[in-house]
């Protein structure tokens, strides 16, 4: 009853969609490379590094481990942060570019901005297809969304989207919660273990830390943020489903702010969307197929 479906697999469609992915994944990647230095690559010199020099040369590594979680803070809040959402923001628009087209909705630049350029596009779907299989990005949405007329569709659509990233961030929360407890106890374990004073363990084990507990706070409460702004949005959208006349307008009112929850929502690695995906597509597929 509409054509949906068919958009969603056109060639345009496909080529969008791989380069909000590529450009996603590019910022990801930079928040990965903060992780990973300000996580195991710190946490290598406190607890494995810092006794072998001080054994064997006599020299504590205290001082300057400390001094290097500083510059990383500082560069977290000084460029990288910023930088990355500036992808974020590009893969966001990117990525409301498909669903316009996707859903037949007209793009209009003075509430959404300007497009991203065919040129950066077409870089990002290069960068994509070389390193992955593009038939994988077929069938975005459930099929059998064009079964129903266009509007409810797009609903399902939007729904789908919701739904999908309610239930990832939800479950990503719970290994966060779990990974900063485990982490704060063993500071704790060492800090007894090796009996030190309280003034030492601000300095070994607390400040040098700092990254770590500094990104995975901010996680945390942005997260929660977005699970509630997204289930009062999806709450909306259920009762306008329930609706005999779906206003186009509500509609697009639904879409605009999905689009600004994308360029403001964290980010969530690929590695744990991919683990999920799968149980995520059955959950997602099998809610709009009950509609």
């Amino acid at each position: 009853m509409n054509q949906i479906n068919q958009r969603q697999n056109a060639p345009r469609a496909i080529k969008l969609l791989a380069a909000q992915r590529q450009t996603y994944s590019s910022a990801k990647t930079l928040m990965g490379t903060y992780v990973f230095f300000a996580i195991p690559a710190i946490l290598f010199l406190n607890l494995a590094l810092k006794p072998i020099v001080l054994k064997q040369y006599s020299y504590d590594l205290t001082n300057i481990i400390a001094v290097l979680a500083l510059l990383l803070t500082f560069l977290d809040v000084l460029w990288l942060k910023n930088h990355v959402r500036a992808l974020q923001e590009k893969a966001a628009t990117i990525q409301e570019e498909f669903d316009r087209y996707v859903y037949n909705l007209k793009w209009d630049p003075i509430s959404l901005g300007e497009k991203v350029s065919n040129v950066c596009i077409e870089k990002m779907y290069s960068k994509y297809s070389n390193s992955n299989d593009i038939s994988k990005l077929h069938d975005w949405y459930t099929p059998s969304v064009s079964q129903h007329p266009e509007r409810k569709g797009v609903l399902l659509c939007q729904s789908e989207n919701l739904g999908w990233d309610i239930e990832l961030r939800t479950s990503y929360i719970v290994y966060v919660v779990i990974f900063i407890t485990l982490f704060i106890l063993s500071l704790l374990f060492f800090g007894v273990s090796n009996k030190v004073t309280l003034d030492y363990f601000i300095m070994a084990y607390l400040i040098p830390s700092m990254p770590l507990l500094t990104y995975f706070r901010n996680v945390y409460s942005e997260h929660l943020r977005a699970i509630k702004d997204k289930t009062m949005l999806r709450d909306n959208l259920s009762n306008a489903l329930n609706t005999q006349n779906i206003k186009r307008k509500t509609i697009e009112s639904i879409q605009f702010q999905i689009l600004n929850n994308r360029k403001s929502n964290p980010l969530i690695f690929d590695f744990f969307n991919y683990v999920k995906s799968n149980k995520l597509q059955r959950l997602v597929t099998s809610v709009t197929q009950s509609q």
